[in-house]
């Protein structure tokens, strides 16, 4: 994956350069698999335009991303359970072996992560702040939509995830109007997008729903064996 993604991203580089970008977006979203896991490579390909196709700025900016996430963490924490939970959970989160690992290879772990904790403390800022204005409801539908594009099953978590919140919220935290006008953006940008890519690939992924699950536990059974 980490060779695929290098070379995809230096391609995506080359064609920007060339002033053949056009050739790049119709193999990714023509002749390719979809949405889901295009995130990634179009965000290293921009990452490599801009260093000269450096490797190493890759990693650092994932260094950054990963202490983002932390500080994301740290103030959801914080908004929902005080001080002392916030700053628990961040460091419990910066000791976390697999954020060193997946920091030092060339996989979408880390900006995937960064992304959904982003996502998770700006919802949660809308749903708790009195600053409820369509930029703030804007941003917040930009983010769920850019989880689509690293890997669908996300996306449709974090979907679930605001809609349960919106449903389950205290009145004194968010009233009734607010959520039913945030509800109506986020089923516009659904209608939108229906019968488009994001939708078919959410069909396929509940169809293979079974098959799925049955194959990760024989994959699982097989390495700990």
């Amino acid at each position: 994956d980490e060779i695929g993604y290098h070379e995809e991203a230096k391609w995506m580089a080359q064609t920007i350069r060339a002033g053949q970008f056009s050739t790049y977006l119709n193999y990714k979203f023509v002749q390719s698999n979809g949405v889901s896991d295009a995130g990634y490579p179009m965000y290293l390909g921009f990452v490599y335009l801009l260093s000269g196709d450096s490797i190493i700025v890759a990693r650092l900016l994932k260094c950054l991303w990963g202490a983002l996430s932390c500080i994301l963490l740290y103030r959801l924490g914080k908004r929902n359970f005080g001080e002392h939970v916030g700053r628990l959970a961040a460091i419990l989160m910066m000791l976390e072996p697999h954020f060193y690992i997946y920091g030092s290879l060339h996989l979408k772990e880390t900006e995937m992560i960064f992304m959904m904790m982003l996502f998770l403390e700006r919802a949660d800022n809308l749903v708790r702040s009195r600053n409820f204005n369509f930029s703030n409801i804007v941003v917040v539908v930009l983010l769920l939509a850019s989880l689509f594009t690293f890997r669908t099953v996300l996306g449709l978590t974090a979907v679930f995830s605001i809609v349960l919140a919106l449903l389950l919220t205290s009145k004194s935290v968010m009233s009734w109007g607010k959520r039913i006008v945030f509800l109506l953006v986020l089923g516009a940008t659904a209608l939108y997008f229906a019968g488009g890519r994001i939708f078919s690939e959410i069909e396929q992924v509940w169809e293979q729903k079974d098959t799925n699950q049955s194959s990760r536990m024989s994959e699982i059974v097989q390495t700990q064996s």
